[in-house]
């Protein structure tokens, strides 16, 4: 079990994504997204919050792809919709 639900870290990487790229759709290119999300990642698990992740990929609409692993060994593969 997590620390938290896959529905929570789906909308809280949401949201620092978002918060990341400014809100602005211009800034959402393949190379700001990924920048962004190990920016998240990588502070999260600086807190504590994540031991790890995995996989971080971008399909073809620029939606994000990533496996985490949260404090308390919860494994979750989280889908951001955030492109077309």
């Amino acid at each position: 079990m997590g620390m938290y639900s896959k529905e929570t870290y789906t909308a809280m990487l949401d949201q620092m994504l978002s918060f990341e790229l400014q809100y602005d759709s211009s800034f959402a290119s393949e190379s700001n997204i990924k920048n962004a999300m190990k920016k998240i990642l990588g502070s999260l698990i600086r807190k504590g919050v994540l031991k790890r992740y995995s996989g971080l990929v971008l399909d073809e609409s620029l939606n994000v792809h990533v496996t985490i692993l949260d404090a308390e060994n919860g494994e979750f593969d989280i889908m951001l919709v955030y492109g077309v």
